[in-house]
């Protein structure tokens, strides 16, 4: 099990740099937290194979933790 915090996983590639990272150590369970997100950004956009993704976007853009 593991969990990272991710600042803007959209941008310089980070989407990308997670996925190297699962190719060499395989997790079970991967929590990723993204305060950038919205649901203007679809689910295929940060599909990792062979995991399965479930998300829960902020109802309001206010910020906070």
């Amino acid at each position: 099990v593991a969990h990272i915090y991710v600042n803007g996983i959209l941008t310089l590639s980070k989407l990308d740099e997670i996925k190297m990272s699962l190719n060499q150590v395989k997790f079970d369970i991967l929590g990723i937290t993204e305060t950038k997100l919205n649901s203007s950004i679809e689910d295929n956009v940060l599909h990792i194979d062979g995991y399965n993704f479930f998300r829960r976007d902020r109802l309001v853009n206010s910020g906070g933790g």
